[in-house]
């Protein structure tokens, strides 16, 4: 009896001494990864102190005046969640830029405080070091905003040394956030996804413009939009990593313009829009394009609108007077050319177009089923009360 006592007593402590060694595994395991994150976010030991005043707060922001001041921000995002800045003067950027909240892996390396310009300028934005991600920020959270700034690449503007799935975007790479009163200029070219605003947005975008050239050449996709590469909210399949606390059901654009060339450039499948190249789960509203619009993609489909490529969501109250033309590739198989759909509001409309306008009819030429039209080049979707401007 007292031995098997005994044996039950020896059992119970090896299977707590087995509970604590997981237990002191967890733990351990937890503050790697903490300590991984925190060292992938930051670079130098950075404090507010070394900003030009403020605390951070909404009243009293943290004073943005150098470019010494925004690398500071850029070195360690972690440490801004939920702050306040306000630029105070207009600065140049000298030499290669490391993004605001450069990761989309971690999310404490994501920008999640207020940046606000104050109708300042940034300039001499070059991008040409990383391969991947490229913007003055690079992921904007959904608590995170940028507001009232303007943005000058450098005369070379932003290039991508990968152009197959690199995404660039001005102002932020991915936006989950707000971007709201913002200009660029300049620009971008090279990558998969390019925006002149944002590359992939998937939280708002409202009175922005743009003016930047965007230029998207790949040996794979090429999405090119004036003011955002990808227009696509939570409802997507692809969006699962956007926390569920972010209260907007879709990505929306509103109030937006463009006024640069947009150029998509595909050996697969290319797109091109003056507001977006991809619209989906999501809204463009108000928005106007003024920019020449142009895609060429291979024996695979190619999209160009004057506000978007292709739609399969809702677009309202847009208007275009920019030129606009897609054309298919020929295949290096079997020497067949791809079907182009080219539209003066939407290339492949699959959702719904309501209450817009063009000036232009569009141009495609490619093999069947080819299309092009004042409104769109395809539509399997729904049109209301669209058609031809009458200037």
């Amino acid at each position: 009896m007292y031995e098997r006592q005994r044996q039950t007593t020896v059992s119970c402590k090896g299977a707590a001494r087995a509970v604590s060694r997981r237990g002191r595994l967890v733990r351990s395991l937890f503050f790697l990864a903490l300590l991984l994150t925190l060292t992938a976010c930051a670079r130098g030991g950075v404090t507010p102190s070394a900003f030009g005043g403020g605390s951070g707060t909404e009243s009293d922001p943290y004073l943005i005046a150098t470019e010494a001041h925004l690398r500071d921000i850029a070195a360690a995002p972690h440490l801004y969640k939920g702050k306040h800045f306000l630029q105070t003067a207009d600065i140049r950027l000298n030499g290669p830029w490391r993004p605001i909240g450069h990761s989309s892996y971690f999310r404490e390396c994501e920008f999640a405080g207020r940046f606000d310009g104050n109708g300042h300028t940034i300039t001499g934005l070059t991008l040409k070091t990383s391969p991947d991600y490229l913007g003055l920020f690079g992921m904007i959270r959904f608590d995170g905003e940028v507001r009232n700034l303007t943005v000058e690449t450098s005369p070379e503007g932003i290039s991508l040394d990968d152009d197959n799935y690199a995404r660039a975007g001005i102002i932020a790479v991915f936006s989950d956030g707000v971007i709201e009163n913002c200009i660029t200029r300049g620009r971008l070219a090279d990558g998969g996804f390019l925006g002149g605003i944002v590359a992939q947005n998937r939280g708002i975008v409202k009175n922005c413009i743009n003016y930047a050239a965007i230029e998207a050449y790949s040996d794979n996709s090429a999405l090119a939009g004036g003011i955002a590469g990808t227009n696509s909210g939570m409802r997507g399949p692809f969006n699962s990593r956007r926390d569920r606390r972010d209260p907007s059901p879709e990505a929306q654009i509103s109030r937006c313009t463009n006024h640069g060339q947009v150029t998509s450039l595909a050996a697969f499948t290319a797109s091109a829009g003056g507001i977006t190249a991809d619209n989906m789960w999501g809204t463009i509203e108000d928005s106007f394009n003024k920019g020449l619009v142009s895609a060429k993609g291979s024996s695979y489909h190619t999209f160009a609108g004057g506000v978007v490529g292709d739609n399969g969501a809702s677009i309202s109250r847009c208007l275009n007077t920019g030129a606009v033309s897609a054309s298919g590739g020929i295949s290096q198989v079997d020497g067949t050319r791809g079907p182009a759909f080219a539209g003066g509001l939407v290339g492949n409309n699959r959702g719904r177009i309501a209450d817009s306008r063009s000036a232009v009819d569009a141009t495609a030429k490619g093999g069947a089923p080819s299309a092009h039209g004042v409104v769109a080049g395809d539509t399997p979707g729904k049109v209301d009360n669209c058609g031809k401007l009458r200037q």
